[in-house]
Order: C-alpha cells, then structure tokens, then sequence
C-alpha cells in the first residue's frame, strides 16, 4: 500500500511519522520526506541532516540504477521502520525531477509493505515555467498514491485552507481523507462545515500538548 500525507502547517508532519512507526508493527515500511518546500522530518524524528538522502536515490535511479537497494541504502533505520531524509532546503526542489519521481515510486512497492510520503500541499502545475515543475513530485505522488491524507487544523484559518485543498483534490480527481489534528472542544460546527461540502468522515486527532511536549524531550 502507498501512502501520502499533505501536509498543510508544517507540524502535520507528525502525522506521517506516527503512521509510519504504526504501519511497522504490521510489515516493512519506509517513511520518506517528499516536502519540496518546508522538509522536516529529520528535525521531527531527531536525527542530524547533512545531506539529502531523497537526492542521492534519485540520483542513482537517473543514472541508471534499479532495485529497492538504491532507496535503502540510502535510509536511517529507525523506531522499527527505513527513513528517507528528504531536501535539506526546499530550494533544492530542482534536483528532483518529476520525470525520475515516476520512476521512484514503483521502487518502493518493491521493497516495502508500507510507504508514507510526506509531502507539501501546494500541487499547481505551472505551464510558464522554465525550469520545471516545483510541485511536480507532488503531483506525481498523488497519482501512484493509494491512500491520500489530507491534514489540516481546527480554527477559521486551518480549515478554510484544508477546504482549499480539498477542493484542488477534487479538480485532479483524487479521493483524500480529511484529517483534522489538534482537535479540541466541540466538533460539531466543524463537523457541519465540512459535511456541508460533502465530506461524509473526519477522522480526529485529539490535542495532548503535555504528552507531545514530554515525547518530544524524551
């Protein structure tokens, strides 16, 4: 199965990350940073990032290398599952062509039971554009994605940017599950809100500051 979490505020990145490490409980899964714009999962699974492993896989997929090998080799094994780091800085996006991302994806289903990709929510292709395609990857994502996750927050701001999205998700013909995290209070207005769209499910992830802020330091 082939997982993909849109990231709206960068800390639903979180999201990805726990999936991952419950998905490793039931087979092989890898976890890869596919955020072209704020990549932080290395941050968020504290591990020092010096250089882009996502690139160095590309790189050997272009050069003409096959097998899953290329991809693991290039991962930290952590909390029971492969990590692949993604861009040091979003402004790297170039070096991960859309073209080589139709040829990584086939590459994880080789090699893992489970993969999880962490990606930006921006999924616009630019047709002016001359040096390629920032959102490409996503877009190539999405369309080998079995499961789309689609993250966001409660409040004003949170979800008039997840109906945003969710109406982009439509306009490419992609079906995602909303997701909202640090829900807190009462559910309902929300809940009407979005029905309101003809969203029929939301799933809900309760906030825990306390328990999040003593994990993080654990």
């Amino acid at each position: 199965a082939f997982a993909a979490n849109l990231n709206l505020p960068r800390r639903r990145s979180t999201i990805a990350r726990d999936l991952a490490r419950e998905l490793s409980m039931s087979g092989r899964t890898i976890l890869v940073d596919g955020d072209v714009y704020q990549p932080s999962l290395a941050q968020a699974l504290a591990m020092e990032q010096e250089t882009s492993a996502i690139v160095a896989s590309f790189r050997a997929l272009n050069a003409g290398e096959r097998g899953y090998q290329l991809v693991e080799r290039a991962c930290a094994h952590i909390a029971g599952f492969h990590f692949l780091a993604g861009l040091n800085v979003g402004t790297r996006w170039r070096e991960l062509p859309e073209s080589i991302a139709e040829e990584f994806w086939p590459v994880l289903r080789q090699g893992w039971d489970w993969s999880v990709v962490d990606c930006a929510a921006p999924a616009e292709r630019d047709d002016y554009s001359f040096q390629g395609q920032r959102d490409g990857v996503t877009l190539s994502l999405l369309s080998h994605a079995d499961a789309v996750l689609l993250v966001g927050q409660p409040g004003a701001v949170g979800i008039r940017r997840l109906l945003d999205h969710y109406d982009r998700a439509c306009e490419l013909g992609i079906d995602v599950r909303i997701v909202i995290n640090r829900a807190r209070g009462d559910r309902t207005e929300i809940t009407n809100l979005v029905k309101a769209r003809g969203i029929a499910e939301i799933l809900w992830v309760c906030e825990n500051p306390g328990h999040m802020h003593a994990a993080v330091e654990s």
